[in-house]
């Protein structure tokens, strides 16, 4: 018996739409970029002279790790959708943009107060010291480059390619848990605070907006306090007291005008 065109056609939509995203394929593509990250640094950096592994082959290699699994992610859960389409890279008002960048430019310094009560009782090991040493300009530009793009790419990996796989087929509130968790593992004990909360608002921003921008902008603006923090030697927990909470003032300020925004352009949107 032969089938009819609806057959056909339900078949080839279910041939290009590509295999739906589960929460646990999302932790094994999150252990594939640790895997992939770690194996290409290891062959880079024993192609350089002495073997050892900078700022420098780490950043080479979480980019071409991150690029090539955004790839195959599009190729293998979405192959009918635009690359840009799937990691979230949608037009939103520029307010949205601008309310996440200072709310990442401002979350910079109470988090790293918080921080840095934890390293006092974690504090680096030796060769962490040595790999974060900016005592010449060339480790500080690295470690600059690094601290702009680092969080850039994995905001492009979580919130974008992993975020737009799952949330075609689950509920948006639990696709923003699942990857604020997987974006923080496995934790690291001397980014204890800033890293869940990069984490967590970064994924609400994306899921109340729809797009990938807001969280770009969120840690851009903190990447941006970072570098120059860096640049200058000047270090982001020794704000004053006043000051800080004026940071925090800051942040709640605009992402609660972000989330206000979002939700009054969602009531308003046609149904």
């Amino acid at each position: 018996m032969l089938p009819d065109d609806d057959d056909d056609g339900d078949n080839e939509r279910g041939e290009t739409s590509g295999a739906p995203l589960s929460y646990l394929g999302a932790l094994g593509w999150t252990f594939g970029l640790s895997g992939l990250t770690a194996l290409i640094a290891v062959v880079a950096s024993s192609l350089r002279p002495g073997g050892a592994l900078d700022v420098g082959t780490e950043l080479l290699a979480t980019a071409a790790a991150t690029l090539t699994l955004l790839f195959a992610i599009a190729r293998v859960h979405s192959p009918s959708v635009e690359l840009s389409e799937l990691v979230g890279l949608r037009r939103v008002p520029v307010v949205l943009v601008v309310l996440a960048l200072v709310a990442g430019a401002g979350l910079v310094f109470p988090l790293a107060q918080l921080d840095a009560r934890v390293a006092e009782r974690f504090p680096l090991d030796e060769e962490l010291r040595e790999y974060l040493a900016t005592d010449t300009l060339r480790q500080r530009v690295l470690l600059s480059l690094f601290a702009v793009f680092g969080p850039l790419l994995a905001e492009l990996f979580y919130r974008g390619a992993v975020f737009g796989a799952l949330e075609r087929d689950k509920p948006r509130a639990t696709v923003v848990f699942v990857v604020t968790a997987l974006a923080v593992f496995p934790p690291s004990a001397h980014a204890l605070f800033s890293g869940l909360a990069f984490a967590a608002i970064a994924s609400h921003l994306r899921g109340a907006s729809g797009s990938v921008w807001p969280s770009l902008a969120l840690r851009l603006g903190a990447s941006a306090v970072g570098v120059v923090a860096l640049l200058t030697r000047h270090d982001e927990a020794a704000l004053p007291t006043s000051a800080t909470a004026a940071c925090v003032v800051a942040v709640v300020l605009s992402l609660g005008l972000f989330f206000a925004f979002t939700r009054a352009r969602a009531n308003s949107a046609p149904r």
